[in-house]
């Protein structure tokens, strides 16, 4: 058994992303310091996604500063593109994490399709320009919907 359990919270992230209301920069911060604070060590802060398609991240850039300046806390941010993994990288950001859909019904979010597979060499390429090598990481997970029936 392991000794030591990892969590990769991405409750700020997602939670917001799924409500009309826009969330003030500021509380979004209390809440990654309030859980930084219980001892959650990485935190998906964000999504860089264009504002119109999602208002509640328009400050994406100025919660991830605020974020990244957090000692000992490790800033995720999810990436639907490759404007958005440049953007990420362009700031630091510690991981950028990627979202590849494996069925029909998986990664129905209000953003763009999903990148062609040429561009996600070039979002891994971006990932690693900014940063000294090993301090940044690009984290691809699979989405998936089953039909039970």
């Amino acid at each position: 058994m392991a000794e030591r359990i990892e969590i990769h919270e991405v409750g700020l992230r997602d939670g917001l992303q799924n409500i009309k209301t826009v969330v003030p920069t500021d509380q979004k911060l209390a809440w990654i310091k309030a859980e930084h604070a219980a001892g959650v060590r990485e935190i998906e802060v964000c999504s860089f996604v264009p504002p119109k398609l999602l208002p509640q991240f328009a400050d994406a850039e100025e919660v991830t500063r605020r974020a990244l300046a957090i000692p000992g806390l490790a800033v995720a941010a999810l990436m639907p593109n490759l404007k958005g993994a440049e953007r990420g990288a362009a700031l630091g950001v510690h991981k950028l994490n990627y979202v590849v859909s494996v069925s029909e019904g998986g990664g129905s979010y209000p953003v763009p399709p999903p990148v062609p597979m040429y561009a996600r060499a070039e979002m891994a390429q971006a990932a690693d320009t900014k940063v000294e090598p090993g301090e940044q990481k690009l984290q691809v997970n699979l989405a998936m919907v089953f039909e039970l029936q």
